[in-house]
């Protein structure tokens, strides 16, 4: 996680859907972020996604459009 910063803009692929959000994988990275969204999305819809927050303690990214 250290290569990333916030705010950079990454192409992903949502990969689950839950009651909290998304779950979408970082295209080309192989890194899997959260994304808390009203808006609808299926499981492969590609996404523009901006990196919210990083937690390196959680080995954790929060992601937003």
């Amino acid at each position: 996680l250290k290569r990333y910063q916030m705010n950079e803009l990454f192409n992903g692929i949502v990969i689950k859907k839950i009651p909290a959000g998304y779950f979408v994988e970082l295209e080309d990275y192989l890194v899997t972020g959260f994304l808390s969204t009203s808006k609808q999305f299926e499981p492969g819809h590609k996404v523009q996604i901006f990196i919210d927050e990083i937690y390196p303690e959680k080995n954790k990214l929060r992601l937003k459009l």
